[in-house]
This record gives structure tokens, C-alpha cells and sequence, in this order.
């Protein structure tokens, strides 16, 4: 993505492909409204912010689709320059005949993220609230999603900004101890420990509240797993409240692994996981059987809980014990179900299972479905209590690699050393300045090089 392409007029599809009642095509630039002129119509003589209801046809006066143009006006548009979206019907053929007809008007089809790359560029956006844009858009739950709009909206940039101040106080101070030590008015060198060591702690505690919020925000895997023939299929339908996997009387019915993320409001608690139906295991499994076994294994060493899954009328084997000691080896959160209690009372102690929680029911009847989701819900981290916010993998890297020079320049303060200290502190505030804007193309290409197209 070159950055010096910023007087151009891009345009791309902005909606994923494939059918809808809506699809849009978004054109910025200072040829944008040029390019509106000559291929939608009608218009007033003199375009101001609103939404146009007309036609969009091409060169040969042909019609392409009844439209919406919705039209801003620089700086006051997403981008900061002249922009228009035609909203058209969601037809892919219709989408692409019009942003072929506006890129043969003079517009040339945007990079990925170049929209929002160009909100950066003139300053609608900082790096940090055009990452949250990004991460918005791949959020995996709803959590992660609501965080990351915090972003936008600033509730990184403010705090970063807030520190970024005090570096800046601590360093005109020090350049001014460097440059006049006879100053006998220069401020004690405690002063400065006190305000870096303080920031230092309210960082590092940043970056900490930053991963419980990330891992609360994350899209955790419950697998269900057992023998076959216990109802995890039916569970898993019982839960979706949809016939999604297949049930069947014969065993194994189940081969591949079904997944379905479900997005859950429960007792004043949002979250969101990606639920999986897994193969019955048998240790007597052949072929193809052993094949998708051997996938549920491998999903068991990566997930984050387990729904076991076993029959109220008949005594745990020892395959199903080694089924659940393989769970609780991978240390996964455990929940044991037993199913089929409308058929039978359970016929064996509840103490074999050890700590797991231990949930009676039907999914045949969708009993004990509540208690489930209550069950999953309990062992889903909470946002902690106050701020909460999003912490990407590169700000957190780059945070504590701020803390790294943070505290170098307190050990060179507390050794007199005031030239070194101040070149130290000088790096540490391009770090932080970093975050909000950088002038580094690499770090900008990689950044938007993310984004989908027409974002």
C-alpha cells in the first residue's frame, strides 16, 4: 500500500459478496462527486450531505439499478475527503457493474483498508482507534466487538495520550537539567523517579487488566464429547434450539466435527462461544471411525471446556472414565452431563466425576439446557470491574517494551547519568507516540494490509 497515492479516487464494494436486500459500493476522493455526476441521476446543481433517491446508468445511458447515493462532503466524512455510497440491491452482478462503471470514470479500486487508512492519514482517525476499526470487523464475539468499538471511540488513545503527557513534562525537565545544570531552580531528581516508577505501575497494571479483558472477550470452544449413542448430538441441537447435527438410533453417526457459535444474554452476562459436536469415541473404532476419534483428541488438547456427555441408566465404563480423565489431563473446564433421565434415574454415585460440575437432564426434552448455558456462562471470564478495553498483541508488545526503557531510564536518573537518561526517555516517548501515529510505512502497511477491502 503506497501512501503517497492519497489524491487519487478510490472505490470498492463495501458489503461482502453474495446476495442481500442491500449491497454498497463506496468511492472517496476529489473526483468522487465528478464521478457521481456522470453516472447517477437525477442531482441538484449544488451536492450538499444527504441522500439522493435516482439512477445509476452507464455510458450508454443504459440503466444499471435504481439507487441511493448518499453523499459527504471534506472533511466531514469517514475518510475526511469527498465521499459517496450508492446503496443498490444486493445483487453481485449489480454491485460490479458499478464499481466497473466508476472505476472507467477515473476512480481506481482501493487496497485493503485504504478507506480507513486515508480516516488516519487526515487525521479523523489515530493508529489506535483505526486498529479498533479493524478489530470491530474480526471480532469473534459480541464482547470483543463492544470493546473494540470502545476503542474507536478512544478509550485507548485517551490513555495513552494522558501518559505520553506526563513523558513529556519529565522530559522537557531533563533537557532542561542537561542543558543548564547550574540552574540551582531545576527539579530534584526524586520528582522524576516518583512520576516514572507511578507510571511504570499504572502500566504494568494496564497491560494485566488488558489480557483479562482479551481473554474475556474471547470466543471459547465447549466441545461435546462422549461415547456414541449418549445424546450429544441431540444436546447440542437442544442447545442451538435447531435440528443442526444429524440423530440417528445407530451409533457413529456423527463423523465430522459440527460447530455453531452461539451468542448468549444470560443473568446481565453477554457471551459468546463456539459450541462443537464431536464423534462418539470407542476404543474398538475402525477406518474412518478412528480418523474422526483421533480429530476429537486433537480438538480436546485445544479447547477451552468440555460438556461430557453420559446416560442416567447405565454405569460409566471405563472408557467413558478414560474419556474424562483425558479432558481433565488437558485441564479443561468440565461440565458432566447425564443425559436420558426421563427414561432412567442415575444408577451410580455422582463422586466418580470428582470437581466437575454435574448438570441432570433430557436433551430429548430440552431439560438442563438453562443450567448448561448458566454452567458455561459461570466459567467464562467476566470483564473486570471499572475500565475495561481491548489490548491488541502489538500494543501490548509495544507497552512493554515501553516499560523496558521506562525503567532503564530510572536506573541511569538514580546513576546521574542525564544524558543517557534523556536519550532513554526520548525513545521511550517514540514508542508511546507510536501507538496513536507513526510515520514508519512498515508498521502502517502491515496495520491496513489486515483490513477487507472496501473498509
Amino acid at each position: 500500500m503506497m501512501l503517497n497515492r492519497n489524491s487519487d479516487t478510490i472505490a470498492a464494494i463495501a458489503t461482502p459478496m453474495g446476495r442481500s436486500a442491500i449491497g454498497i459500493v463506496r468511492m472517496s476522493g476529489p473526483k468522487a462527486f465528478d464521478i457521481l455526476r456522470s453516472v447517477f441521476l437525477p442531482l441538484p446543481e449544488k451536492l450538499s450531505r444527504g441522500m439522493y433517491y435516482g439512477r445509476i446508468c452507464d455510458e450508454e445511458n443504459n440503466l444499471i439499478d435504481d439507487a441511493l447515493a448518499l453523499v459527504f462532503e471534506c472533511p466531514h466524512s469517514y475518510t475526511g475527503d469527498d465521499l459517496v455510497e450508492f446503496s443498490c440491491h444486493g445483487n453481485p452482478v449489480i454491485l460490479q457493474e458499478v464499481l466497473g462503471l466508476v472505476l472507467r470514470k477515473g476512480a481506481r479500486l482501493a487496497d485493503r483498508g485504504e478507506f480507513t487508512m486515508r480516516a488516519f492519514l487526515n487525521g479523523k482517525l489515530d493508529l489506535t482507534q483505526a486498529e479498533g476499526v479493524r478489530n470491530v470487523i474480526d471480532a469473534r464475539s459480541i464482547t470483543e466487538a463492544s470493546l473494540s468499538v470502545r476503542n474507536i471511540h478512544g478509550a485507548l488513545s485517551d490513555m495513552f495520550k494522558e501518559w505520553l503527557n506526563v513523558l513529556n513534562s519529565v522530559s522537557v525537565q531533563i533537557e532542561a537539567m542537561v542543558e543548564f545544570p547550574e540552574e540551582e531552580s531545576s527539579p530534584h531528581q526524586i520528582d522524576f523517579c516518583d512520576s516514572i516508577n507511578g507510571l511504570i505501575t499504572q502500566i504494568e497494571a494496564f497491560v494485566e487488566r488488558g489480557r483479562v479483558c482479551r481473554n474475556a472477550a474471547a470466543l471459547h470452544t465447549v466441545l461435546i464429547v462422549g461415547k456414541p449413542n449418549v445424546g450429544k448430538s441431540s444436546l447440542f441441537n437442544a442447545i442451538l434450539n435447531q435440528d443442526r447435527s444429524l440423530v440417528y438410533h445407530e451409533a457413529c453417526t456423527t463423523r465430522d466435527m459440527v460447530c455453531e457459535q452461539i451468542d448468549v444474554a444470560l443473568s446481565g452476562k453477554r457471551f459468546s462461544v463456539k459450541l462443537c459436536d464431536t464423534a462418539g469415541i470407542i476404543d474398538t473404532a475402525q477406518g474412518i471411525d478412528a480418523i474422526a476419534i483421533e480429530k476429537v483428541f486433537e480438538q480436546i488438547s485445544q479447547g477451552d471446556m468440555a460438556i461430557f456427555v453420559l446416560e442416567a441408566g447405565a454405569v460409566p465404563d471405563e472408557q467413558e472414565m478414560k474419556i474424562l480423565k483425558t479432558i481433565q489431563d488437558y485441564d479443561l473446564k468440565t461440565i458432566v452431563f447425564i443425559n436420558k433421565i426421563d427414561l432412567s434415574n442415575p444408577c451410580f454415585s455422582e463422586d466418580i466425576f470428582g470437581n466437575a460440575k454435574i448438570i441432570k437432564g433430557s436433551a430429548k426434552n430440552r431439560q438442563g439446557i438453562k443450567e448448561i448455558l448458566q454452567a458455561i456462562s459461570d466459567e467464562i471470564p467476566s470483564l473486570p470491574f471499572g475500565r475495561a478495553f481491548l489490548l491488541s498483541v502489538r500494543q501490548e508488545s509495544v507497552l512493554l517494551e515501553l516499560l523496558k526503557k521506562m525503567k532503564e531510564f530510572s536506573m541511569h536518573l538514580a546513576g546521574d547519568n542525564l544524558d543517557i537518561a534523556a536519550d532513554v526517555l526520548h525513545e521511550a516517548r517514540a514508542l508511546l507516540s507510536g501507538l496513536l501515529n507513526t510515520e514508519v510505512q512498515a508498521v502502517i502497511t502491515e496495520i491496513f494490509n489486515n483490513f477487507c477491502i472496501g473498509k
